[in-house]
């Protein structure tokens, strides 16, 4: 049914150790894309022994239109599908096991792969460890986290060069990782390249160099690290930010109330899934204590901003 060539990754994501057997070879290569910062570097990878790692391992199988979903095979409430693509999943959040099957024959989008084979089981398996993904930017000055929250189009991105510009250190662009560790909220940083339209692109003189255009995004890639380079891996977590960008918008900054706050919160992708899938036990009540722990004590704030915003809106965030 399946063929015995695979071949094995593993890393180190902060405490987590991942280890992946893969036998479809753009998987791999969807993986080299996106988690470049962490694979292309060994000695980051050898910082902490294996054995204080929580393993989380995927199996990454071919699949064809003959063969069935298999779900008498696995627990029903653990099965996730994305039928309409061609791939399915089954998360086992107590071992650390995750098997993929993708449709051999379909031409399935790399995002749709990172994102259903990788990213989505691996939120499933930091649950556990109260911890998780949330769609948004994260970047930090002095250990002094913002993040920056919000759907594709707010500006996530753009921002977060912005605040680069303005001296801050980089944490991720797309996923980071919000941790509850002994009662305190950390932000984790989950590297990542940044893609920027053109039109933003031009707000940063300074990075052209470092700009490289995707034509399959059409956006420019830009890798906020250099070859080797170590960045800062934690932070505290004091400002959330939930822009809304307009070109015609007049800027505006308002403080948000703590159910304000933690409704804002609520919005995001992976707490919506979690939601959705109806998680009433440990890992939805992990999720939940992350949300209202995230909300408790931070500064939150909706601002709608336009073009001319951009290159000051991060030293406005900064001495609020």
């Amino acid at each position: 049914m399946f063929s015995s060539s695979k071949k094995t990754v593993r890393f180190r994501l902060h405490r987590w150790g991942i280890e992946i057997h893969a036998e479809v070879p753009r998987y791999i290569q969807m993986l080299r894309t996106n988690l470049s910062y962490y694979l292309n570097n060994s000695s980051r990878n050898k910082r902490t022994k294996t054995s204080e790692l929580r393993k989380i391992r995927f199996n990454i199988y071919h699949r064809t239109e003959k063969e069935k979903w298999m779900i008498p095979v696995f627990n029903q409430k653990k099965f996730y599908q994305w039928k309409h693509y061609g791939i399915c999943q089954n998360v086992n959040s107590e071992t650390g096991d995750t098997s993929v099957f993708i449709n051999a024959k379909r031409k399935i989008p790399n995002n749709v792969i990172y994102h259903a084979g990788f990213l989505h089981p691996l939120f499933l398996n930091l649950l556990p460890s109260r911890a998780t993904l949330i769609h948004a930017s994260l970047v930090s000055k002095q250990n002094s986290g913002i993040l920056i929250v919000g759907r594709s189009g707010a500006g996530k991105s753009t921002l977060s060069v912005a605040f680069l510009n303005h001296g801050f250190n980089y944490f991720s662009d797309e996923h980071p990782i919000v941790e509850l560790c002994n009662g305190k909220i950390i932000g984790r940083n989950f590297i990542n390249r940044v893609g920027l339209p053109s039109l933003s692109a031009k707000n940063f003189p300074a990075f052209k160099k470092s700009f490289k255009w995707n034509a399959n995004i059409r956006k420019f890639d830009f890798n906020p690290w250099t070859k080797n380079e170590s960045l800062p891996e934690t932070c505290s977590i004091d400002k959330i930010l939930f822009p809304k960008f307009q070109p015609r918008s007049v800027f505006s900054i308002r403080r948000l109330k703590p159910l304000e706050l933690f409704r804002e919160l609520t919005q995001d992708d992976y707490f919506f899934i979690d939601t959705q899938d109806d998680f009433k036990n440990k890992l939805g009540q992990n999720h939940l204590k992350i949300m209202l722990e995230l909300a408790n004590g931070r500064k939150g704030f909706a601002v709608n901003y336009g073009p001319a915003d951009i290159g000051n809106l991060p030293a406005t965030i900064e001495n609020l």
